[in-house]
């Protein structure tokens, strides 16, 4: 009984019901309709998702440009700066030691800082990378089997 199976707007205010359980009692002209319509969502999400993964992978190439600008800058910065103190102040060779090494932790404290996030962002690239090698795939195969689909709808 297709009442029983498929209770379209018969069940009582919170009941719920499968849509997939009226499949089976759709003509095969909706039913078509129904799969070219469920494959082309399909490929506008494929879509969506490959663009946000190229999006992810802009912001990350642009984070990691200015992150590698401002570090630069600021070891230039921090070079200039130990010069200056080094000439400026010769007859304090000892304390000028001690801000040097300081520094230099710093720099290189930086450096290791730096290093982790450049592998983090390597990381979501290739993440990104290898989700949007993963949905072309998915694309392709989901392409191949619409193409058999229909022509086998036309062999018949």
């Amino acid at each position: 009984n297709i009442e029983i199976l498929c209770p379209i707007g018969t069940l009582s205010a919170g009941a719920s019901y499968k849509p997939s359980n009226c499949l089976p009692f759709l003509s095969e002209y909706a039913s078509l309709i129904y799969n070219q319509f469920y494959l082309y969502t399909d490929e506008i999400c494929g879509r969506l998702t490959e663009s946000l993964i190229i999006q992810h992978k802009e912001e990350v190439s642009r984070m990691l440009v200015n992150a590698s600008s401002s570090v630069a800058q600021h070891i230039q910065l921090q070079s200039i700066l130990l010069k200056d103190h080094s000439l400026a102040m010769q007859e304090q060779q000892s304390q000028l030691q001690r801000i040097y090494e300081s520094r230099k932790l710093q720099e290189e404290e930086m450096m290791l800082i730096i290093q982790a996030n450049s592998l983090q962002l390597k990381e979501h690239f290739l993440e990104s990378e290898q989700i949007f090698r993963e949905r072309e795939r998915e694309s392709e195969q989901m392409y191949r089997r619409t193409q058999r689909d229909f022509e086998k709808m036309v062999e018949m």
